[in-house]
């Protein structure tokens, strides 16, 4: 166990340029939310996202009482109602500050599937949480101040390029030394976010107003420019009294360029919204907020709001290696299935299918149980057709070499290989496991990287994990889905009851051979009915991808039910060839529910959804390929609903 080191930085200073195209966006804004939009925007049908995507940026230091908490529950109502996508938070405490306890806070809050990052050591410390996988995190020194740091996190948006999302708490003492943190923090983003990723730096300003020199320090990689988020009142003032404008969220400009009016229920905000409870109206939209709950005890800042709707994924597929040259990309170095590996090292070129070997990270701990370090592991699993050659490979960690892999050390295809950090870590039971060649793993509590070579130093697969997946003792972090080539990393407690199944599937059983995540059952029955493994209405809890309810047969109504306004609901289905699939999702009355369908190979990247207002929402697509398809369905700004799902066309099994 160490304290994870500071992130390096780039050599090439800051080369962002001014997006062209920035009046062209702007003409674009104040379409909407995409709920929205017509009907035609969506499904791409091709498989490969061609319309925009909303992401709902917030700044919130919307703690209450008496302990710089957000343990009474006005700011959790309030980020429950508005539903942002990205959250800068400051004061970032909640419970006793355990790993579990703020766990708890953001699935209570944002749902099971956010991902977050929490700076360590800090009094009040700042973080992200992010609908999307955070693929990499950490804090930057704020040489001003002893309680808090500036917290970063690189978020793996959909479509071609990243959002690096800064969080801040600048001082109250005064302009100058506001500038000053300015300052350092604009340095520190020149040298380490590439130029070609999008930024926001967020939180609380604490600045008196928009004259002050701070901002045209910022003004060096954001624009900060109006026009301003405003209230219902028009005022775009953000602390307690409404007098001076302390909270903000800022971009650089080739995000600016996709700004568009914040759309809640039938209220719209052209420049964004500055979250007052006592004006807000009709305080329903925005439900299960209350009045009161900006006016509570010590709740000194409002919460921000900007929306943006941005480019989605291009004719790259989202689980092609298009990444190659990246390591912080959980998904770099396998391709689920397009049948070629564009050189990142997994299989030289070859295709998986053909017999020849694909290994991934499929499980880290690097927490271990108590202090024993040998406990932390690297579980590696081949999802290819055949055998592997780990003779000369290497695996690795932010550090260095922790791991020389034996001449002669095999890999078939299906099974897993385990390193520990030392041979007293290995149970007695378990065979498919080795002691790290240099003696240890030591792995970063604080966030680290893991990358594995082949024996040519070649990259096959590399991970870098933040802190919030290794926050706790004894809870390593798991492809979801399980043996997954292209699923991101989850809490291994949000998958199965156990903490950590090295050398095992995620819920303790033998992999015996196979590729692993997915549903293979394509049973048909006996009896020419309906087959015995198809279901007919949601179990809960299927809140995640790993823990999918299914299989959902040809033409086959399931019934379900959106209950709360963070519930998710995952299903999935069975294609036997290339052909179409056609979704609907049919609810009573008005509510507004939507869906995305997904391949079980790649959660992160939707392949085509339903997300209009129409009732039932349907459309169709064309899989290339048999296989296992995953369908989310879940409610629109908070709506709630009973359901069925059909899902029919030629390509799924019956």
């Amino acid at each position: 166990m160490r304290q994870n080191p500071p992130p390096s930085t780039r050599a090439s200073r800051w080369l962002r340029l001014k997006a062209s195209v920035l009046a062209l966006g702007l003409a674009a804004c104040g379409e909407g939310a995409l709920e929205q939009q017509p009907e035609a925007d969506a499904l791409d049908v091709n498989g490969s996202s061609l319309s925009s995507v909303r992401v709902r940026l917030m700044a919130a230091n919307i703690t209450s009482g008496n302990y710089q908490s957000y343990d009474p529950g006005h700011g959790i109502r309030i980020m429950q109602g508005t539903q942002p996508d990205v959250v800068a938070i400051q004061e970032f405490s909640y419970g006793d500050n355990s790993a579990s306890a703020i766990r708890q806070f953001v699935d209570t809050t944002f749902g099971p599937g956010f991902d977050y990052y929490r700076e360590g050591g800090a009094q009040i410390p700042n973080g992200v949480i992010s609908r999307w996988p955070i693929i990499a995190a950490g804090e930057w020194d704020d040489p001003y101040v002893s309680n808090r740091d500036f917290a970063y996190a690189r978020i793996d948006i959909p479509g071609p390029r990243d959002l690096w999302v800064v969080s801040v708490h600048l001082l109250t003492s005064d302009a100058t030394t506001r500038n000053n943190e300015a300052r350092s923090l604009v340095q520190r983003i020149q040298e380490n976010i590439p130029a070609g990723d999008y930024l926001s730096i967020s939180g609380d300003f604490n600045t008196n107003s928009r004259s002050e020199s701070a901002f045209s320090t910022f003004s060096q990689v954001v624009t900060t420019s109006g026009p301003y988020p405003v209230d219902q009142n028009g005022n775009g003032n953000t602390n307690a009294s409404r007098g001076k404008p302390y909270d903000h969220v800022l971009v650089d400009a080739d995000l600016r360029a996709y700004q568009t009016a914040t759309v809640i229920g039938s209220s719209s905000y052209s420049s964004g919204l500055v979250v007052d409870t006592r004006v807000y109206s009709p305080l329903s939209e925005i439900h299960p907020a209350q009045s009161g709950d900006s006016a509570s005890t010590n709740m000194q800042h409002m919460a921000v709001i900007k929306d943006f709707l941005i480019p989605g994924d291009t004719s790259t597929d989202a689980g092609t290696p298009t990444d190659a040259g990246t390591s912080t990309d959980a998904g770099t170095g396998t391709d689920a299935g397009t049948g070629t590996d564009a050189g990142t090292g997994t299989d030289a070129g070859t295709d998986a299918g053909t017999g020849t070997p694909q290994v991934i990270i499929n499980e880290i701990l690097a927490n271990e149980p108590g202090s024993d370090t040998s406990g932390e592991f690297v579980e590696l699993l081949n999802v290819g057709s055949g055998p592997a050659d780990l003779g000369g490979w290497t695996l690795s960690d932010g550090a260095g070499l922790r791991h020389a892999f034996a001449s002669g050390t095999s890999l078939p295809a299906g099974t897993a290989l385990v390193v520990f950090g030392g041979a007293a870590g290995i149970p007695s039971s378990l065979t498919n496991a080795v002691a790290a060649s240099t003696g240890s793993l030591v792995l970063g509590n604080g966030g680290d990287t893991v990358t594995v070579k082949n024996a040519s130093g070649t990259l096959v697969d590399s991970f870098t994990y933040p802190s919030s997946l290794s926050g706790t003792d004894g809870v390593s972090m798991n492809r979801a889905p399980d043996a997954s080539a292209s699923g991101s990393f989850a809490l291994h407690t949000s998958l199965s009851s156990l903490s950590s199944s090295p050398g095992k599937r995620v819920d303790g059983a033998d992999f015996g051979g196979g590729t692993g995540g997915g549903d293979t059952d394509g049973g048909t029955g006996s009896d020419g009915g309906t087959p015995s493994d198809v279901i007919t209405s949601e179990s809960e809890t299927n809140d995640t991808a790993a823990a999918v309810n299914g299989r959902v047969g040809r033409s086959i109504d399931v019934s379900g039910t959106i209950s709360t306004s963070t519930d998710v609901d995952w299903f999935a289905f069975t294609t036997d060839a290339a052909g179409t699939v056609t979704v609907k999702l049919s609810m009573p009355g008005s509510a507004d529910l939507d869906w995305h369908l997904y391949s079980a190979s790649n959660t992160s990247s939707y392949l085509a959804r339903g997300y209009t207002t129409s009732n039932p929402e349907q459309g169709s697509y064309t899989v290339s390929q048999a296989g296992t398809y995953y369908v989310k369905v879940d409610g629109y700004s908070g709506a709630t609903s009973s359901y069925t799902l059909n899902v029919s066309g030629s390509a799924v099994t019956p």
